[in-house]
């Protein structure tokens, strides 16, 4: 697959996994996107690549049902997911799990689900970037400010942040005490990409980026990769 170049390279890290996972499997693959919304970049990516995949999206409200990328759709909570025990192939989820309070019920309830051999992909927000420490010091209004005047970000799209893994440390001890045989954790530089439809913005993120890159600052780079096999 040829990668969008306007793709974040979490993103594109995230569906290589998962490519690569599917491409394995003797039979047409279950996935759940796992807070889907209206949308989410990974299940567009699914149905473009992989349209022999039955995609579900979850997502506990139901503006959701307006959501075209999932070939079924359920109004469910993450942290009680309704589907028989070894019923899916992959659990997706982008920029959801900062939301949720109970994450750690979260991840046991996506291995419950799981097939053996199933896999876990979790995009989320590093608590302890610059930008994570700023989310959890601002209001909710601040947000909103941010995400729908400056990244042109959908009205009603913004919900509050817990973080409640706090740390890239804790995020992939959960995965391994709930079960899971192999885990892994990487961090990836975004900032630039956020603000790439604003060019003096986009300038001093790159430049913020790159200072990042160089110094090896993987636990402090924003976007949070999670990778989890049953």
């Amino acid at each position: 697959m040829n990668d969008p170049p306007e793709l974040r390279q979490t993103v594109r890290e995230a569906f290589g996994a998962l490519r690569t996972h599917l491409d394995k499997l003797p039979h047409p693959p279950v996935v759940v996107d796992a807070g889907c919304g209206r949308g989410t970049v990974l299940g567009g990516l699914l149905r473009e690549h992989v349209p022999q995949a039955a995609l579900i999206g979850v997502d506990i409200n139901g503006y959701a049902r307006q959501n075209s990328q999932a070939r079924y759709f359920l109004i469910n909570d993450l942290a009680s997911l309704c589907f028989k025990a070894a019923a899916c192939d992959v659990i997706m989820s982008a920029w959801v799990l900062e939301h949720i309070p109970d994450y750690q019920k979260v991840i046991h309830d996506c291995y419950q689900v799981l097939r053996k051999g199933g896999i876990c992909i979790f995009l989320v927000p590093n608590p302890r970037s610059a930008e994570g420490m700023l989310a959890k010091l601002t209001p909710l209004a601040f947000h909103k400010f941010i995400n729908e005047r400056l990244l042109g970000c959908r009205h009603g799209s913004t919900f509050p942040v817990f973080y409640a893994y706090k740390t890239m440390d804790n995020l992939g001890a959960a995965f391994k005490e709930t079960g899971f045989r192999k885990v892994k954790i990487s961090a990836y530089p975004s900032l630039s990409f956020r603000f790439r439809n604003r060019p003096m913005l986009a300038n001093l993120a790159e430049t913020y980026d790159r200072l990042l890159r160089k110094m090896g600052a993987g636990k402090w780079m924003p976007d949070i990769l999670a990778l989890a096999e049953k």
